[in-house]
């Protein structure tokens, strides 16, 4: 199995290797309508200033490619969680997010990002009370 995935980047690769640089060719020459939605909920959400927690690497690139298309996307994003792949990680560098979690879930479906959703409900649930109580007090 390995080895065709090696094959299948390979040939990816050097089938867009004369326009590397133009992010939506490459976009319509190596994927499908479902990798362009994601990419265009992603850069859709930011642009209403409606964060996006991404959680493993299927969405995490379509995040990094809705930076590319649309700069100031990451500004709205939130990493849920760290997988071991390389894909994942070299996203998540580009982009500057820290994850909430190091879980090096490989369970896929969104599992990392739902695992993370109780913490970032805390954290704004507290950050809440901090600006209520910050209000109250300095009537």
């Amino acid at each position: 199995m390995w080895k065709v995935k090696i094959a299948a980047v390979r040939d990816a690769m050097f089938r867009v290797r004369d326009f590397r640089d133009d992010t939506e060719r490459v976009c319509a020459e190596l994927t499908g309508p479902d990798f362009a939605f994601l990419v265009g909920l992603t850069a859709q959400a930011a642009t209403r200033r409606t964060p996006v927690l991404v959680g493993e690497v299927y969405p995490t690139v379509a995040a990094y490619v809705a930076e590319r298309l649309a700069p100031g996307t990451k500004g709205w994003l939130l990493a849920g969680q760290t997988t071991a792949e390389p894909a994942h990680t070299g996203c998540l560098e580009a982009l500057d997010l820290k994850p909430v979690l190091a879980l090096d879930m490989k369970t896929g479906q969104g599992a990392g990002a739902l695992a993370a959703l109780p913490q970032l409900n805390l954290a704004a649930e507290l950050a809440g009370e901090v600006l209520a109580g910050g209000a109250s007090s300095s009537d």
